[in-house]
């Protein structure tokens, strides 16, 4: 997998329109999708990707980075299947409408397989963020249309929700992850003489202490991740309590 993305150059699209797949009837979902294909068509065509079928219908922008054949991961950004604020979840989750477009325009590049997935937080429930942010429609429509190299996952191996439920079907078998040891080239190392007060939301510290210490840093890494040839990220622009705004996570 090679790194085509130009760290010198952001192409941006500004949409003032927001709304959540499953809130829609087909007539507004298909308004708003179009709004979503349209900003994407501008950045493709900042971006000069085959920009001479971009008003035909054999116009295939992510066929720069995609060979036919490929494998192809989209990340979204899940984070949790409730706003603690009471509001909905536009604020927290990838739009519906910018991963169907995405996934179109992967298609349309004719990979091999495409696997959509993300590592919630551990006490999100997955089902009930997939209802809420309109995944579940998009489930249902390209199982509709026959595209059995198409796979939605959630990358935790483990999660826990209110009242001691789990939602295991999504989860990731956990041999399906690749634990890496980066040791002292972990960018924790330097920080490391204080690793009993390493913290991750939601996480036991006591295991936290035993894949990071000093001379020692584990991560458990998607298998999906590593074995793809091509990764889309979808990022959610939010504010975070501790980095300010998250960007690209």
């Amino acid at each position: 997998m090679k790194d085509t993305i130009n760290e010198n150059v952001v192409y941006l699209s500004i949409g003032t329109e927001k709304k959540l797949f499953n809130a829609l009837g087909k007539a507004e979902a298909n308004y708003y999708s179009k709004k979503v294909f349209n900003g994407l068509k501008n950045i493709f065509s900042l971006a000069g990707w085959d920009k001479e079928n971009i008003n035909n219908k054999f116009w295939n922008p992510l066929g720069e980075i995609i060979k036919p054949g490929d494998y192809v991961l989209i990340k979204p950004n899940w984070v949790s299947h409730e706003n603690k604020s009471g509001n909905d979840l536009d604020c927290l989750v990838t739009n519906a409408h910018v991963i169907k477009n995405i996934i179109d325009f992967v298609i349309r590049a004719t990979p091999a397989r495409i696997v959509i997935g993300d590592a919630p937080v551990q006490g999100c429930d997955i089902r009930a963020l997939f209802k809420k942010a309109g995944y579940e429609v998009l489930v249902e429509y390209y199982d509709n249309k026959n595209y059995p190299y198409i796979e939605w996952k959630d990358f935790r191996t483990k999660s826990s929700v209110k009242d001691n439920r789990i939602s295991d079907s999504f989860l990731y078998n956990a041999t399906d992850s690749i634990l890496f040891n980066l040791g002292e080239e972990s960018l924790l190392e330097p920080i490391s003489k204080d690793y009993k007060n390493f913290r991750v939301t939601m996480y036991d510290p006591a295991l936290m202490t035993e894949v990071h210490r000093p001379g020692k840093h584990l991560y458990s890494i998607a298998r999906d991740a590593i074995e793809a040839n091509v990764i889309i990220n979808l990022p959610k622009l939010k504010t975070h309590k501790k980095a300010g705004i998250s960007a690209a996570i």
